[in-house]
């Protein structure tokens, strides 16, 4: 048995898809759950595992999805089986072609601008799509709710917690993607596809867009790979009347959900409470 994969989810997979499994490496990038590439029975795949009550739910949440995204010709990878156990749940995906945003950052910056354009696009369908709310807690609100609970116990600033409470939290639009940016995108030079719709759901889609110009804020990148997106976005039929308090009370918003999801991982947590200081910062620089 490989180390990398825990017992209990090689045989969920074997059950699932049939075949030997080989070939395990980590997926690049940052991921909240146990991720891996594979080979089971020839075909080269994504597996995503998770134990905690948590991310066990979010990769429900994906599974579910993703046939639903596949049908809607929405640019996302497609579904080979979801199995779980008393301890896991387990997701397989098949393997894209092309190489993720975060590496191309590094590799092959010239490629920036066209990954921006392609993305303003698939986030302008995504946006429009209409899926069904039954879907395992896809109500943003109904989260956002959750978060605020837990947040009076952390003592975090009063701004977070005000932000979260903002009416654009309640709106109900399309598809949201939750977690959009780079570290969540593959390119092959002419297809992007988008990875990890773990925290999809109905919401503000302007919450995609201030996710992910908090994105390339933090990153460094220039502006004008948001002013490439935003033009992709408005001609493939997005909105784009973004009023910047309401941009940064989502910006803030997330930091805020995220940092309910990891206050029990030390090291994350204190990493999000450092990119919360750099975010108050930030929005105050362009209040």
């Amino acid at each position: 048995m490989c180390p990398l994969l825990p017992a209990p989810v090689h045989q969920l997979v074997s059950r699932a898809l049939g075949g030997p499994i080989a070939d395990l490496a980590p997926t690049y990038g940052g991921f909240s759950n146990l991720t891996l590439f594979a080979t089971v029975g020839g075909r080269r795949c994504v597996i995503k595992a998770a134990t905690t009550p948590a991310k066990r739910a979010d990769v429900r949440r994906e599974a579910a999805l993703l046939p639903l995204l596949a049908a809607q010709g929405l640019p996302s990878p497609p579904l080979l089986a979801f199995a779980e156990d008393a301890d896991w749940s387990v997701a397989v995906t098949a393997a894209l072609p092309g190489r993720n945003g975060l590496q191309l950052l590094a590799d092959a910056p010239e490629a920036l601008p066209a990954i921006y354009e392609a993305l303003g696009a698939a986030l302008a369908l995504s946006h429009r799509a209409v899926l069904s709310a039954s879907l395992p807690q896809m109500l943003l609100a109904e989260r956002v709710a959750e978060a605020l609970d837990a947040l009076g116990s952390l003592g975090l600033p009063p701004a977070l917690y005000n932000s979260l409470a903002a009416p654009i939290w309640q709106a109900q639009g399309g598809l949201v993607h939750g977690d959009v940016g780079l570290h969540n995108l593959l390119w092959d030079g002419q297809r992007l596809s988008l990875l990890d719709w773990e925290w999809a759901s109905h919401g503000p889609p302007m919450l995609d867009m201030a996710w992910l110009r908090w994105t390339i804020s933090w990153r460094g990148l220039p502006t004008s790979l948001w002013s490439r997106f935003v033009a992709s976005y408005a001609a493939a039929g997005g909105a784009t009347a973004l009023d910047p308090p309401i941009i940064g009370a989502l910006m803030l918003g997330q930091i805020g959900l995220i940092l309910v999801r990891v206050a029990d991982q030390p090291a994350a947590y204190a990493e999000w409470l450092r990119r919360l200081d750099w975010t108050l910062a930030l929005i105050g620089a362009r209040a």
